[in-house]
């Protein structure tokens, strides 16, 4: 009979990736990306969902075939289709006088999927379960129909599920170097010398027990430093390359955070997804329990009174193939320590509707099995096709290093060029904001064509995690809040306050503590509703920035010291031209005008200009509230020559600051811009 540890490994594999790839993965990452925007949209939803590490990967694998959305969902359904065929045609080989047996497990397999994804989201298992659902009932009938499982046939669907599933999994599992230790594995496990199970399970065990190890201290550091909501803090999501940075992070903002993320997660737990408690307990107990009840039952049939293994299939294709037990024990042991735990915890933690947080922590696990069970596929094979496996494993274990340094070298050249633009960006807005109110709420805009040049990307933990250190925050008090601005998010701007993307934080935010901060064309911006918008940024940007309130910019405290600063942020960059305009801009705020002329003045001196002529708006401001009202004139003139289209848009602006100040120079000057306006209207 069949070992335990193969059964236990596939119907873990059955409640993890089935469940996780299928419930997730599929309608929350590129696949879903791709279905849902396709086409230009998919290269920056590449960029936001999954950082360089997949959209390289995803984007040679549909993009560039020419695939539109339908066929990308078409060939995602294919490859989890194919797993859902390995599955059946493994077990109806291995048992082929118990097909009754095979179709209880295959049962399981296809229906927990679909309850699973329907449980947390409708959405979820209407494009990704159903169609795997049937071609799943296909494969069943095929495979039953052909009970012993023999022929041409049967390993020709063995050797292209095996094919399509390690084609998909060298595209899209990389997280904690997955790459590198599936090769390992195969190295490490490929031994065939049990002859009792009690052997077999206790070398299997001892195997297992490192990798289970660090898998664990892996989840705890996940836990413990991962994007959690305690309050109103965000903690940074991804830490920096550089160690020295981690370590101030650990020091300063992580280790603080430890006893209050438990606590905040038992309450999460028990208080605010009260009504799914227990759901999601009755998943993780129901998971474990038919998993020990299959333990005992093969238990019982595959050894005699006296503890004897029994062999159920005699001949050489029985011990071939017992080596795959060992893979599939060590992915079962991986994904019911791990990946059960996520699933309860992560739900509760980010709100059943955030399923771009949720999908990758679920998929830790899943990750995990899904590798060493392709390493096990691999392994068997290379065993059932040659008399020399060893030639195939080791050229497999080349080929996939090769492939896993190259990838995660260019990552991380990729992470180091984004945390630079990150730190230049981050500099830019301390120049531009000394301090910050505790309470302030942010509000970022970031051109699309920009968006893949910060790493903040498609969340907002990391930029807020950094601000909270670069601005030591009090830590018993409100701090930092962030949105991303989308059109979505600003629809759910109401009367009483901010409704959040991150359903985690419940307090409404009040309006006067907004501050919208544009990156887009050329240096940072703080937007108020006195700054000329261009007519382009109709819609949400122009309807929130009404909102913004620069004055959450407060003067840096004397004396005040900001130790994490410089790890966060690095050594300050060389001064060009977003350093003078960002110091200009506060002291536009303060309104300390000879300090704005004399930046100026200095940029000037080095021959910086800026990309976008509106940066120049601070210096006509204080030309003309000096009184210079010749060299304000010259210098809107040369903003309408330089950027035409922003004419009377300035124009506008200057002439409502006029009717704000007691001095008549900005009505002059907006007299001017429109007159210059009307002149070259068609």
């Amino acid at each position: 009979m069949i070992s335990a540890g193969l059964l236990v490994g596939l119907l873990a594999l059955a409640f993890g990736i089935h469940a996780g790839d299928i419930g997730y993965f599929v309608d929350d990452s590129l696949f879903a990306q791709l279905y849902h925007f396709g086409g230009a949209g998919a290269l920056v939803e590449a960029m936001t969902t999954a950082r360089v590490l997949t959209a390289i990967p995803y984007l040679l694998r549909f993009e560039l075939l020419g695939l539109g959305a339908f066929g990308q969902q078409l060939a995602n359904m294919l490859v989890h289709s194919a797993s859902a065929g390995l599955f059946l045609v493994l077990l109806t080989t291995l048992l082929p006088r118990h097909n009754h047996f095979c179709l209880l497990v295959t049962a399981l397999f296809v229906v927990y999927p679909v309850v699973a994804t329907h449980l947390w989201g409708a959405f979820i298992g209407a494009s990704a379960s159903m169609p795997i659902l049937l071609l799943s009932m296909a494969a069943m009938v095929f495979a039953l129909k052909n009970g012993q499982a023999r022929g041409r046939i049967t390993w020709l669907l063995l050797g292209l599920s095996l094919t399509l599933a390690l084609a998909a999994h060298l595209m899209y599992e990389l997280y904690f170097g997955l790459e590198l230790a599936r090769p390992l594995l195969i190295l490490k496990l490929s031994r065939r010398h049990f002859s009792r199970l009690r052997a077999q399970m206790r070398w299997t065990l001892r195997q297992s027990l490192p990798f289970m190890g660090v898998w664990i201290l892996f989840l705890a550091w996940r836990l413990r430093l991962g994007p959690l909501v305690l309050g109103d803090y965000k903690v940074s999501e991804w830490a920096k390359p550089s160690g020295g940075d981690l370590v101030s992070k650990l020091l300063r903002g992580y280790v603080e955070l430890l006893p209050n993320a438990w606590r905040f997660r038992l309450e999460e737990l028990v208080t605010r997804n009260e009504e799914w408690t227990p759901w999601l307990v009755g998943v993780a107990a129901g998971g474990l329990v038919v998993t020990a009840g299959l333990l005992v039952l093969l238990r019982s049939t595959s050894h005699a009174p006296d503890g004897t293994r029994l062999a159920a299939l005699p001949g050489e294709e029985n011990d071939r193939l017992r080596i795959t037990s060992e893979y599939a024990l060590i992915c079962g042991f991986g994904l019911l320590v791990t990946g059960l735990g996520f699933m309860v915890l992560l739900p509760t933690t980010y709100g059943f509707d955030r399923y771009f947080s949720i999908q990758s922590r679920v998929l830790y696990g899943a990750t995990l099995g899904a590798s060493l069970a392709t390493a096990a596929g691999i392994s068997a094979c290379a065993h059932l096709v040659t008399k020399r496996p060893w030639i195939v494993v080791l050229s497999v274990v080349a080929v996939m290093i090769g492939l896993a340094s190259a990838r995660h070298y260019l990552n991380q050249l990729e992470a180091v060029r984004a945390t630079e633009i990150q730190r230049a960006v981050l500099w830019q807005l301390v120049w531009r904001a000394p301090a910050l109110r505790t309470d302030t709420y942010l509000i970022v805009s970031i051109d699309p064509d920009r968006i893949g040049e910060w790493k903040v990307l498609n969340t907002h933990f990391e930029i807020v995690g950094d601000l909270a250190l670069v601005y030591e925050q009090d830590r018993t008090g409100d701090v930092f809040g962030s949105e991303f601005l989308s059109p979505d998010a600003i629809e759910r701007l109401g009367a009483t306050g901010l409704a959040h993307v991150d359903r985690a934080k419940t307090d409404p935010v009040s309006f006067d503590r907004l501050l919208v901060i544009r990156y887009e064309q050329g240096c940072l911006k703080v937007l108020s509703p006195r700054m000329p918008l261009p007519d382009p940024a109709e819609g949400p940007l122009r309807r929130i920035a009404v909102y913004s309130n620069p004055d959450n910019i407060v003067p840096e405290p004397e004396g005040k010291v900001y130790p994490a600063r410089a790890a966060v942020l690095g050594k300050e960059p060389t001064h060009g031209w977003c350093y003078y305009y960002e110091k200009a801009s506060w002291a536009a705020q303060r309104e300390e005008w000879d300090e704005v002329v004399r930046l100026y003045d200095g940029a000037r001196a080095l021959g910086l200009e800026p990309v976008d002529p509106v940066e120049w708006l601070p210096l006509v401001l204080a030309h003309d509230m000096r009184g210079s009202y010749a060299e304000a004139g010259e210098v809107a003139s040369g903003i309408t020559e330089a950027a035409p289209n922003i004419r009377e848009t300035v124009a506008r602006h200057l002439e409502r600051l006029s009717n704000e100040s007691d001095r008549g120079g900005n009505a002059r000057l907006a007299v001017e811009l429109n007159v210059q306006a009307a002149l070259v209207r068609p």
